[in-house]
């Protein structure tokens, strides 16, 4: 069962490191790492979850098992709220998969015991395009006593007192997607690193290629057994058998190896047992130590310690606390939600009839006032305080009241996320989303003759960013671009035109005008120029070109080089340079939607509600 993690607010008193720690208590005994299988189950694999965390997003699954209320669990240590969801998308989108391991020289640190868990919770923050993947699963038998040996060795000391040998305590395996290798790996190390497990130096990471180890195995095996055959006159018959065994289980090797080599498989890759003889290493002088400091009472003499317990897992599986896991599933966009104590309504808002605000103290409806709409309302608070949702909260109280006649337009900054948020509130909401073709888009040029357009929008450039940046020459090419871009569109001659001065057609006016700014180049422009001139054969659209371009000579040379020319251009150039990069505002053949329109609809229509998304 997969469940997206949504951040909850901030409630007083969450940074409790006792709550803390019962509530990831219960979370782990609810998944099942806390408990022990049974002879009848242990081979079932369904304890532990997988935890998926890209960007803020965080998602959790958990056997059908332990269900839903497990997921509630995971969602409460994590301090937040569970969507149940499918199979995150995310997961399809990395082409390279690696994973962390511990290198043979990590020892393990004093760091590894609990002082305050409120400043070692550790937290994932997958870079841009990664995906980070952490499987979780119960302590195995054999792993718990070599678990205690080890931590015993490296501490010198009973290991009671590690976070490593607590209650709730699983096994993990980290992974992490990406674009390319390296960025994998990186990620891999960073997320394995933020478990603050108290490793030293710290660990490693390596591209996953699932099934390629039991066939180098197989291999060596192989080799291995052919030179007795080979080199021994009087081999036994039986001994011949031994390659031919070898050679259908490297046969067998490939096959798997051939079925499972995309790194994408290994996301279903439990954490790995360690099943051989229980590592143990060469002492050291610092593992000899009490500690004081002092030396041991075995570090000299015929007694002395030569051989400690080394690590206790499989290389690329990782201890993990329970209160690691819960860090881990917070998501991030918690810190910016937060919430306050309540207070009591003022008087002044006593018997107001407006939007709901909330409640106070007393528990009583806090509304603002109707008439203070009208006058303009501002809302101040700290991030996640909450101002966006009581801005929906204002949206869908106009929305019930509106009358024919009446016009809501709704400018919207939080994203796509908000459109299902506004549509439940009000009902037959039109969607202008600037990002989105499918939706109309408000026209930016107005309505009336080509000339006026053009006028209109280099005020508004001007008007919008300021004398500064849009000053009067600028305002004067910016309005003639315009006017060739919108005159020539609609001439049915400019695309041949074009094809003979050896020029793209422009597919919009946006491109138009930025190209004949020297967007694509001044040769660029000038032939554009030129085309456009041919095509619509008007002194206005000649002047205009003129004006831009600077003409030519009776020669027929440009009267203004080429350098000078992109020097002059350079400054409308980029301001028009950035509305033609954003392709999906002025894609072609998008429907345009005027105000005027709007304005006029609304007289014999009780439902022009727009939403206006500017993400």
């Amino acid at each position: 069962m997969w469940f997206e993690l949504v951040p909850a607010p901030h409630a007083d008193g969450a940074d409790d490191d006792a709550g803390f720690q019962r509530d990831a208590k219960a979370m782990a005994d609810a998944i099942g790492l806390s408990s022990r299988p049974g002879w009848l189950d242990w081979w079932r694999h369904d304890d532990g979850c997988r935890l998926v965390a890209a960007g803020e997003r965080r998602w959790v699954e958990v056997s059908d098992r332990y269900g839903q209320k497990a997921g509630e669990l995971v969602a409460r240590a994590a301090h937040a709220s569970i969507r149940a969801c499918e199979r995150p998308d995310v997961l399809d989108r990395p082409t390279v998969w690696a994973h962390a391991f511990v290198p043979i020289s990590a020892s393990l640190a004093r760091t590894a015991r609990d002082g305050e868990p409120s400043l070692e919770r550790p937290r994932l923050d997958a870079g841009e395009d990664a995906v980070i993947v952490v499987n979780v699963r119960r302590l195995g038998w054999v792993e718990s006593g070599r678990l205690s040996d080890w931590l015993g060795d490296e501490y010198n000391m009973q290991a009671d007192t590690s976070k490593l040998r607590g209650e709730g305590l699983g096994a993990c395996r980290v992974m992490a997607g990406g674009t390319d290798p390296r960025t994998a790996m990186d990620q891999a190390k960073r997320a394995a690193n933020a478990l603050n497990l108290g490793l030293v130096p710290g660990l490693s990471a390596h591209v996953s290629r699932p099934g390629l180890g039991l066939v180098l195995c197989m291999l060596a095996m192989l080799s291995a057994s052919l030179p007795p055959v080979l080199l021994l006159p009087a081999a036994p018959a039986w001994l011949m058998t031994v390659p031919a065994f070898m050679l259908a289980g490297t046969a067998g090797a490939v096959v798997r190896w051939r079925l499972r080599h995309d790194p994408v498989n290994d996301l279903a890759q439990r954490p790995r047992h360690y099943w051989w003889r229980a590592r143990r290493r060469w002492a050291r002088a610092a593992d000899l130590k009490t500690r004081m400091a002092g030396d041991d009472q075995n570090a000299d003499g015929p007694d002395r310690k030569r051989r400690v317990h080394a690590y206790a897992f499989q290389r690329s599986t990782l201890p993990l606390p329970c209160g690691a896991l819960a860090a881990l599933a917070v998501p991030s966009g918690r810190r910016n939600a937060s919430v306050s104590a309540l207070t009591v309504m003022p008087d002044q808002l006593d018997g107001c009839d407006g939007p709901i605000l909330g409640v106070d103290a007393e528990r009583r409806t806090v509304r603002m006032s109707a008439d203070a709409l009208y006058g303009g309302v501002m809302l101040m608070g700290e991030p996640g305080g909450g101002k966006s949702n009581m801005m929906h909260g204002v949206a869908g109280w106009m929305g019930s009241r509106h009358h024919m006649g009446d016009v809501l337009v709704d400018f919207e900054s939080k994203g796509v996320d908000a459109q299902p948020v506004l549509k439940r509130l009000i009902p037959g909401l039109l969607v202008v989303d600037v990002n989105d073709p499918a939706t109309p888009m408000i026209d930016l040029l107005g309505a009336g003759p080509a000339a006026e357009r053009a006028d209109r929008f280099a005020n508004l450039m001007q008007a919008a960013l300021g004398v500064q940046q849009v000053g009067p020459q600028s305002r004067i090419q910016l309005r003639d671009a315009t006017l060739v871009a919108l005159t020539g569109l609609n001439v049915p001659d400019l695309k041949a035109r074009c094809n003979a001065c050896n020029v793209p057609v422009p597919s919009g006016w946006v491109e138009y005008a930025a190209r004949l700014l020297g967007r694509n180049g001044v040769v660029d422009a000038r032939m554009l120029g030129r085309a456009s001139v041919f095509a619509c054969d008007t002194r206005g659209v000649r002047d205009a070109v003129e004006r831009l371009h600077g003409g030519v000579s009776d020669k027929g040379t440009p009267k203004i080089r080429d350098g000078e020319l992109a020097g002059l251009l350079r400054a409308p150039m980029n301001k028009m340079d950035v509305l033609a990069s954003a392709g999906r505002v002025f894609a072609p053949g998008r429907r345009v939607l005027s105000w005027a329109s709007v304005i006029r609809r609304s007289a014999h229509a009780g439902d022009v509600r727009i939403m206006v998304n500017l993400i």
